[in-house]
């Protein structure tokens, strides 16, 4: 297996306060990997540490297999980011800075600047101050600026804020369509849940600078499905009787009050009827899509939950 990125107990601390926390990322080469989290949760200084505009206070980052050291940037050269806000020089066009950004990169490729301008729909636009830009047009021309030369890794910090529907839509296209014809890994962090379901092929949760887990497709695949959500007295009896009276095995025991069915979900008559006769107070039954929301409120609920116990 080729990795992108590994970090290795990575941690920022500023001010005595830790920011990144002994966080492990494993992204492959070649996937979308979704960062997902809330504000503050330590995305944007995760990808500043990769990008090295800031130095880890612990842990140790490898790109492409090599460990990146503060004195290390040959390896930028393989990499396009989008980090924060995208600055320009608003009194020139979007050509011009795509000119200076190409010159600077040493790339020569030619063509390339009106490629990445037709990419991202501002081929229009392109003669056009920066200044006159609205904020979803300097997200898209950020967006050619780090795809212009190539590179193998692209570092994007919530690429799709301030686009339209439609322009979502369209970025999200791109960002697949170059994923899978140039074999490039792209990191894209969010808080836009929908978003990054519709195209990551792993995706990373982090809450208060710890990586809570790292999910692959199949399991947010396996995720996204209906099912039948029953709330119960008792969960347990509940549980017990689908198995054993039904045969059911596709069902979550949530907590103590409610289940979720997975299988057969056109027989929620039958078996609410079973467990009432049975003994089980049905409170309510309700059919259900989960999504990767559920999963993840879940996850930063049980996280909240553990960091209370413990203080």
């Amino acid at each position: 297996m080729t990795y992108a990125i590994q970090t290795h107990g990575l941690s920022k601390r500023i001010g005595g306060h830790t920011i990144v926390d002994n966080l492990n990322m494993n992204v492959k080469a070649g996937e979308i990997y979704a960062f997902l989290g809330g504000n503050g949760s330590g995305k944007t200084s995760t990808l500043k540490m990769i990008a090295n505009l800031w130095k880890p206070t612990a842990g140790s980052i490898e790109v492409f297999g090599k460990t990146i050291k503060p004195q290390s940037y040959e390896y930028l050269q393989n990499v396009g980011s989008i980090i924060e806000y995208p600055r320009f020089y608003e009194r020139l066009s979007a050509r011009k800075n795509l000119e200076i950004h190409q010159k600077l990169s040493g790339y020569e490729e030619k063509g390339c600047i009106d490629q990445v301008l037709k990419q991202v729909d501002l081929s229009l636009s392109s003669e056009s101050p920066v200044s006159t830009f609205s904020l979803g047009m300097k997200q898209r021309l950020g967006l050619a600026r780090a795809i212009l030369t190539r590179p193998s890794l692209l570092l994007l910090d919530e690429p799709i804020n301030s686009l339209d529907p439609a322009g979502i839509k369209e970025i999200r296209s791109l960002l697949i369509d170059l994923s899978k014809q140039r074999g490039l890994a792209i990191v894209i962090s969010s808080h836009i849940l929908s978003e990054l379901e519709e195209m990551a092929a792993t995706v990373g949760i982090i809450h208060r600078g710890r990586m809570l887990t790292e999910l692959s497709y199949q399991a947010i695949s396996e995720m996204n499905r209906q099912s039948i959500e029953f709330m119960v007295d008792d969960g347990q009896k509940a549980a017990f009787l689908l198995h054993e009276r039904l045969g059911l095995s596709k069902f979550t025991v949530v907590d103590a009050h409610t289940i979720r069915l997975y299988e057969r979900l056109n027989e929620g008559g039958k078996i609410n009827g079973l467990l009432s006769s049975e003994g089980v107070e049905v409170r309510s039954m309700v059919l259900k899509q989960d999504t990767l929301e559920d999963y993840f409120l879940s996850l930063v609920d049980r996280s909240n939950n553990h960091a209370g116990e413990s203080k």
